[in-house]
């Protein structure tokens, strides 16, 4: 099996979001939602499709992305050659809240397209990163 990079991880989560193309929220009687891993409709968040069904248990749900909980959910999928379980906390909380879950919060907010702000959060996370990002449609 192939462990994942950062640029593989980040190409994974993006494609992931695109096609879902929406959240992976809990939805509560109030009407307030609160991000998950895996939703009860089969949803997934950023973080949530790279965690093996295996490894996925609901006890996770609630747990930061860098919380060594879902770093070891996700230690056989890593690749720990090329950056740190502490660096993989990091890239994977930052991937989790710029590409998910702050996009959620914008979308709810301004009662517009989660998409789009995914697609925000996703350039600057490969910025930041140094990762390479291609806007839908672009040509590879």
């Amino acid at each position: 099996m192939t462990k994942l990079t950062f640029q593989t991880a980040f190409d994974k989560m993006l494609a992931h979001l695109r096609q879902q193309g929406r959240a992976s929220v809990r939805t509560y009687p109030s009407g307030s939602t609160s991000c998950r891993y895996r939703a009860s409709d089969g949803a997934m968040c950023a973080v949530g499709c790279l965690i093996p069904d295996n490894a996925y248990d609901g006890d996770l749900e609630g747990a930061c992305a860098a919380s060594r909980w879902v770093l070891g959910a996700l230690e056989g999928e890593l690749d720990l050659g090329a950056a740190s379980l502490p660096e993989w906390g990091e890239f994977l909380r930052e991937c989790q809240r710029g590409m998910h879950d702050q996009p959620h919060r914008n979308a709810e907010r301004c009662q517009e397209d989660f998409l789009r702000w995914m697609e925000v959060g996703a350039a600057a996370v490969a910025v930041q990163f140094g990762l390479t990002y291609r806007r839908p449609g672009a040509q590879a």
